[in-house]
């Protein structure tokens, strides 16, 4: 059958099946045509060319994930609140988890066991320093004679004592002192301090100790300055001291407690001599040194 003579046949209205003559019921699809219902082939179909062609296009991506609360199905927006107050939830819970850690008391660590302490090592001890001691004094004068204001000849040596001792107000360093001064010989002992006043005027009592010698306790009789005080027997000293290494002088100062000195006379007896010449006398031979420690007495 032609496309003209399908044209000219009533068709169904539902499936375009051809109906025959003045048939109520589609025999293809069963559909009941009603009386007056145009058939399809009184439809007059829309022609191809006016149909509108739409170009499709992607949709887009801003669209689709920026939506506003309103713009969702009521589903859609249930399903979203109920998993944001599961979220709420979950975080509460470890919220009040951290909260309740940091609220215990933090455990005490254990004590440790303290060692004992180790007994301090013993400092070393500083050596004490060493102080080399100063030499001692020597003898001091001119060998050479000189003249005195009554033409005779004179000499004189002396020596420093070996420390300080303390008199009135003051410390004073004494001076040992042999010479010859008009033709007479002197040994003396200036103790730059006025002697302590005793009974007698002008004579104080000292005390001589030789070496190994006993002690001697005699009567020296001061100068005119009240400063220097002169042994008795000046001569035997003299003898006794150039075979000495030392002597000791005690004596009072004025006003102080009694003051004791050491002489290092080692040395006098190259000195001895030029007094004994200049002053007349001579040294002893060896071996009488008792018999001149008895004329110091």
């Amino acid at each position: 059958m032609s496309e003209r003579d399908e044209r000219g046949v009533p068709q169904c209205p539902h499936c375009a099946a051809p109906i025959e003559g003045a048939a109520t019921t589609c025999w293809t699809c069963g559909h009941e045509i009603a009386p007056g219902e145009p058939t399809h082939a009184d439809l007059e179909p829309e022609p191809l060319d006016q149909i509108p062609i739409v170009d499709w296009k992607d949709p887009d991506p801003t669209q689709l994930t920026v939506q506003s609360r309103d713009a969702l199905p009521a589903s859609q927006a249930k399903g979203r609140s109920i998993a944001l107050v599961g979220g709420v939830g979950v975080l509460a819970c470890v919220t009040a988890m951290i909260v309740l850690q940091s609220l215990q008391p933090a455990a005490s660590p254990s004590p440790q066991p303290v060692a004992a302490p180790r007994p301090a090592s013993p400092a070393p001890v500083a050596a004490a320093p060493v102080v080399e001691s100063a030499p001692a004094p020597t003898w001091v004068g001119a060998r050479r004679t000189t003249w005195a204001n009554d033409g005779s000849k004179t000499i004189s040596f002396e020596l420093k004592a070996t420390s300080d001792v303390n008199v009135w107000m003051s410390r004073v360093r004494p001076l040992l002192v042999v010479r010859c001064l008009y033709r007479t010989t002197e040994v003396f002992v200036a103790i730059n301090s006025a002697a302590s006043i005793e009974g007698q005027s002008g004579s104080h009592t000292v005390r001589v100790h030789i070496d190994d010698d006993a002690e001697l306790v005699q009567q020296w009789t001061d100068s005119m300055s009240g400063q220097e005080l002169f042994a008795p027997n000046s001569v035997a000293l003299a003898r006794r001291l150039a075979s000495a290494q030392r002597l000791r002088f005690s004596f009072t100062p004025y006003n102080a407690k009694p003051a004791t000195v050491e002489f290092a006379v080692q040395g006098f007896e190259k000195l001895a001599p030029l007094v004994g010449n200049t002053c007349g006398w001579k040294l002893d031979e060896p071996g009488t040194a008792q018999v001149r420690t008895a004329r110091l007495n």
